[in-house]
């Protein structure tokens, strides 16, 4: 299989450290979605996307885009977050070319007022560019 160029995505069922050999050696790059099947990992990257965190990526070059667009009923708000700081990771030897981690903050209100925010983390194995990141992921 030749994925040079190409950026697999993966829902956290498929973020397994066994697929992401197979993605790298196709010459791919991978943004995989991290929920609780990795909880701990999980709980660390959660954890890492803390408030001050945040704040400084808004204000970095090519680590923070938003949007806002019409969806089901409502105004869904997107702020995509994106980092190269993986050092601190204790197992990112394990996880083949992993570069980033990767955050969206979802905000929605609907027609009826009601609304609701939600934050999904990634593993990527591309760099600090927060348009190919938002590209990436699902929307």
């Amino acid at each position: 299989m030749d994925l040079h160029g190409t950026i697999v995505t993966a829902d956290a069922l498929n973020c397994q450290k066994e697929t992401v050999p197979a993605i790298v050696k196709s010459k791919g790059d991978y943004v995989l979605a991290l929920k609780g099947n990795h909880h701990l990992f999980y709980e660390e990257v959660k954890g890492y996307f803390d408030e001050e965190t945040i704040k400084m990526l808004e204000n970095k070059k090519n680590c923070y885009y938003k949007t806002a667009e019409k969806e089901h009923g409502g105004i869904a708000e997107r702020e995509y977050y994106i980092t190269s700081d993986t050092g601190w990771f204790h197992e990112k030897k394990q996880w083949k070319n992993l570069n980033s981690f990767g955050m969206v903050r979802k905000k929605f209100k609907g027609l009826d007022g009601n609304g609701y925010e939600e934050n999904r983390y990634y593993i990527c194995s591309i760099g600090e560019n927060v348009n190919e990141f938002a590209w990436s992921v699902p929307k």
